[in-house]
């Protein structure tokens, strides 16, 4: 988890906006602003919020899981059979890289193959137990 903390005179729209920026350009995962003695949270979803407690929302930030996408160039596969096999072989390779959440009662991670322009063939997001049902 990587943020910033910056000092501001104010929340005027400049100043958020440049610090908006620095957020996105360095890929940081928030901001903190210190206004006036009062802290801020400035996401990448360009929302802010007031933190009445900075060293507890801290300590909560670092249980955070962030997840990122990989993709994979494959030959382009002829009919949707060959694609369905593709997703299996890729779930059952993968499977242990899901995170295991909540006691271990879901398993959080994603498969997505592309089946044509406009369709994918992906697992849910959340999920107990995978089955077929569930493509």
């Amino acid at each position: 988890m990587e943020y910033f903390n910056i000092q501001l005179p104010s929340l005027k729209e400049d100043l958020i906006e440049s610090t908006y920026l620095t957020l996105l350009e360095n890929k940081y995962s928030f901001a903190i602003l210190s206004v006036q003695e009062k802290n801020y949270l400035l996401t990448k979803e360009r929302s802010i919020m007031p933190i009445n407690n900075l060293h507890l929302f801290l300590k909560e930030r670092e249980k955070d899981c962030y997840f990122k996408t990989i993709g994979i160039k494959k030959k382009n596969l002829e009919n949707i059979q060959e694609k369905v096999k593709l997703f299996h072989d890729y779930y059952h390779k993968y499977e242990a890289f899901f995170h295991k959440l909540y006691g271990g009662k879901y398993r959080f991670g994603c498969i997505a193959i592309r089946i044509n322009e406009h369709s994918f063939l992906t697992t849910i997001r959340e999920k107990k137990i995978l089955q077929n049902t569930q493509l």
